[in-house]
């Protein structure tokens, strides 16, 4: 039976709402006494919060906050990433990306990010002072869970696509598999396997 907590969150998050977009930012800031999407994303169980964990479309001080209160299976951690990610600074039709800061031409507001999945996983660990495994979850399984492919996606089990990465402990990429086949190694001459 719904708890009248769980009510006042259906009617908050939009009564079927799955997840927020971007949380923190582009919200209105959590206020005390107006809290908001932001603070519908903070206390509603129900709802998957979306995270740009580059340390510029949220601080770091938010991004443990986030953790410390969802858990690792209440945050969805994304990149936000557009397509001069990992080209060098410089102007891309309407935006200009430096020091890696994805920005519209005239300044005005941020239009993406450059952030790496394998940056983001470094950045919550950095960021949270949690361990790896506590933090994986949010770019492994709720990913997979919100997008509606957790039954091959987000695991390693059997029967799942065996899509995964190996690092080393300074969580630099080593190798890449997609359906268990290695498809990169660093130590191949850093190229694709053919």
């Amino acid at each position: 039976m719904p708890t009248r907590r769980s009510r006042r969150c259906a009617r908050r998050s939009g009564g079927g709402a799955t997840q927020t977009t971007h949380h923190f930012n582009g919200m209105s800031p959590f206020h005390h006494r107006e809290p908001g999407v932001a603070g519908a994303g903070l206390i509603c169980p129900e709802l998957a919060t979306e995270l740009i964990a580059d340390g510029i479309h949220v601080h770091p001080d938010a991004v443990k906050l986030l953790f410390d209160v969802k858990g690792a299976r209440g945050v969805c951690v994304i990149t936000d990433a557009v397509y001069c990610a990992g080209l060098p600074d410089g102007e891309y039709g309407e935006a200009t990306m430096k020091d890696g800061q994805v920005w519209l031409k005239d300044g005005s507001s941020l239009a993406g990010s450059s952030l790496t999945m394998l940056q983001a996983l470094r950045n919550v660990v950095r960021f949270t002072g949690l361990p790896l495994a506590e933090v994986l979850p949010s770019l492994t399984e709720v990913p997979a869970r919100q997008i509606g492919v957790s039954g091959r996606k987000g695991k390693l089990e059997a029967g799942m696509d065996a899509d995964f990465l190996v690092l080393d402990s300074a969580l630099e990429l080593q190798s890449t598999y997609v359906r268990g086949r290695q498809v990169y190694a660093k130590k191949a001459a850093d190229s694709p396997i053919g």
